[in-house]
């Protein structure tokens, strides 16, 4: 599908000069969201013609006399202000908060290719990412003007590098988190970086190894073990994407609120879900919202399927990491449902 907008049949500086593009307006949609300039762009690209035009109307509709762009704006605040962050760390690390190991192995990466110098955007957020992929495609492109064939190898490494530590392992849980708060621009977004990152690994694959380096995944804590854990315990759990598997973002718990017609309240994630669960257990329906949450979990796992099968060059995490350790978070809610414990506090 993406071949429309990038046509590997090209010639290689034609194909990595539409890689850069495609990289750079990529990662300032997911930066800035939907602005009058990058609209332009986007009426001329095929694939996303119908969805700018229904987003943009969309906000006309809604904002009346007050510019579309100014609702754009807010919108994209909602959705990664609040919703569904969008940095390598909320999903890897394992209190999900930036500065860890991962900003640190990204930084001395962007030190060591020389892309901090020339890139000020967050280097974590997806957006910062892929404007980084595009810096370095473009890094290739000129060593292929100078024909350096070792510098051409060099650039296509750290490409693949940057990938497989810091986009890859969680881009895929990202993209359906997205998809679950139902923004239809971002969602569409989304598919397609998928398809772009997808065909560009392949690309890179055919003459690099697998990488050396790999991702030190955090273990998630054997939470029942603790016999003083408790709701804010088995909340925090949950949408800790490192630990459960999975990505709960603001529009699933307002949808088990909706489904239960029970309060929970405002803040962070984490709080909303801790409130649901005590007024869950107030009102006598802890079995209910918990038979909610596996359901939630197990259209993850129908997703996570459906992406290896789809995806099998980028489905290494997904099959090694996400698929398992949301299947450890059901049998922790079967617990729990069994035990009824750990609901104090």
């Amino acid at each position: 599908m993406m071949k429309e907008i990038l046509d590997y049949r090209l010639q290689d500086q034609e194909r990595l000069s539409g890689l850069v593009s495609v990289y750079n307006l990529f990662g300032k949609l997911f930066l800035e969201g939907v602005t009058p300039e990058a609209a332009d762009t986007l009426y001329n690209i095929p694939e996303f013609t119908d969805v700018t035009g229904e987003c943009i109307a969309q906000l006309s509709e809604k904002g009346g006399s007050h510019d579309w762009s100014d609702l754009a704006a807010a919108q994209h605040y909602q959705l990664f202000g609040l919703a569904v962050l969008p940095y390598a760390s909320v999903f890897l690390e394992a209190d999900s908060n930036l500065g860890g190991e991962v900003t640190r192995n990204l930084a001395s990466f962007m030190d060591q290719t020389g892309c901090q110098a020339s890139n000020t955007d967050p280097a974590e957020h997806v957006g910062g990412l892929l404007k980084t992929l595009g810096y370095l495609v473009h890094a290739e492109q000129s060593a292929a003007l100078n024909s350096s064939l070792e510098d051409i190898s060099y650039w296509r490494e750290q490409q693949y590098r940057l990938m497989e530590m810091f986009l890859l392992p969680w881009l895929p849980v990202f993209a359906f988190a997205v998809r679950l708060e139902g923004n239809q621009f971002f969602t569409r977004l989304c598919d397609f970086t998928l398809e772009v990152v997808n065909d560009h690994l392949l690309d890179l694959s055919v003459d690099i190894s697998r990488s050396s380096d790999s991702l030190v995944w955090p273990q998630p804590p054997n939470l029942l073990d603790d016999p003083a854990v408790g709701i804010k315990d088995i909340a925090h759990f949950l949408v800790t994407p490192a630990a459960s598997g999975i990505y709960f973002g603001r529009e699933a718990v307002a949808s088990f609120a909706r489904d239960l017609k029970l309060p929970r309240g405002f803040g962070a994630r984490s709080q909303m879900l801790a409130n649901l669960i005590r007024s869950a257990a107030s009102f006598d329906q802890v079995g209910l919202l918990l038979h909610r949450i596996d359901e939630a979990i197990a259209d993850w796992q129908e997703y996570y399927r459906s992406f290896i099968l789809r995806f099998p060059a980028m489905a290494f995490a997904i099959k090694e990491v996400w698929l398992p350790r949301s299947e450890n978070t059901r049998r922790l809610i079967k617990q729990i449902e069994n035990a009824e414990q750990g609901l104090e506090g």
